[in-house]
Order: C-alpha cells, then sequence, then structure tokens
C-alpha cells in the first residue's frame, strides 16, 4: 500500500513562490555572545548552525510548521587543505523540501530512475517519488562560499527574507 506523500510538490511550489521571514531564532551559535567569550571555559562549538522558525509574510501572525537549518562543521585545527563547506535545508514539518550543499560526487534519481551523478554545488529538490533525491547543478548560481554567503544565497533562492538585524542574546548589553 502506497503512502500519501507528506507534501505535494504543487504544495511546494506555493511554499517557495511565497514570501517568508524569520519568526523565531531557534538556534544560532555561529557568533559566540560577549558573556560567552569572558568564560575562560567557552570552546568554540564543533559546528556553526542556525535554526530558524519562518512565517508567510502575507499571514505574519499565523505559524506554519516551516524551518530554515544551516550548519558548517569547524575545520579541524592543522588540517588547512580540508575546509568544510556549509549546507542549508529547508524543512515543511521535517521534511526537507529543499537543501544546498556541496559533494564530490551525489548520485541523482528522477522519478525513480537513476540519473547522471552531480558534482560539487547542487539544490535537493522534493518530488513526490523520489523525495529529496532529485537534485540540479548550481555550481553557475553559487558565487561565495563561505558559511553566511551560502544562507543568504538559499534566502534569495526560496524568497526568505534575511534577518539583518543581529539577534541578542541574553547577558549582551547593547
Amino acid at each position: 500500500m502506497n503512502a500519501q506523500p507528506a507534501i505535494t510538490a504543487a504544495q511546494v511550489t506555493d511554499i517557495l513562490e511565497k514570501r517568508k521571514f524569520v519568526s523565531a531564532v531557534k538556534q544560532d551559535n555561529t557568533k559566540p555572545s560577549k558573556s560567552e567569550l569572558k568564560h575562560k571555559s567557552y570552546r568554540q562549538p564543533n559546528e556553526k548552525s542556525i535554526y530558524w522558525d519562518l512565517r508567510f509574510v502575507d499571514m505574519r501572525d499565523k505559524p506554519i510548521p516551516l524551518q530554515f537549518h544551516a550548519r558548517i562543521e569547524t575545520p579541524l585545527s592543522g588540517l588547512r587543505s580540508i575546509r568544510p563547506l556549509p549546507g542549508a535545508s529547508l524543512l515543511w514539518k521535517g521534511v526537507r523540501i529543499r537543501g544546498v550543499n556541496w559533494s564530490i560526487r551525489h548520485d541523482n534519481l528522477h522519478d525513480g530512475v537513476q540519473i547522471a551523478p552531480v558534482r560539487k554545488w547542487h539544490e535537493k529538490l522534493y518530488t513526490e517519488i523520489d523525495r529529496d533525491k532529485y537534485i540540479i547543478d548550481i555550481n553557475n548560481d553559487v558565487k561565495s562560499t563561505d558559511f553566511w554567503a551560502i544562507v543568504k544565497f538559499c534566502c534569495n533562492r526560496w524568497n526568505i527574507e534575511f534577518p539583518e538585524e543581529p539577534q541578542m542574546k541574553m547577558g549582551d548589553k547593547p
């Protein structure tokens, strides 16, 4: 018996076309607060990550199950030749409907059939049959590969208003 997909491709298209904004910052460890830096015991996390709850601009007061997640691993000390690259995902009810990341080679499905693999920067596109296994090459679209450049790239691509104001953390003074 085939289970109904969590979301349809038409619903994904509708979600992507609507303007969205960050309604809540669930996690952001990309910049330690001044109070964290004061502690001698502070250690940089193994990865930088952000996790935002999103809402539609035309329905500002209505919560929706849409989240943006981006992360990058901290480079290992002494290994300058291996530099981790960031990745980002757009999740609807925990299902990845879009994702951007880098891989030397990534297998690719379209309508359940294996097609040519994609190399380096790619975007995962949700389909009802393949879920997030259908990917497209975006090497020509990605201009800068640092963490915040990829976050802004994805925000532009997925119609998310990039939050310009830095978020204050408890213990920070204005």
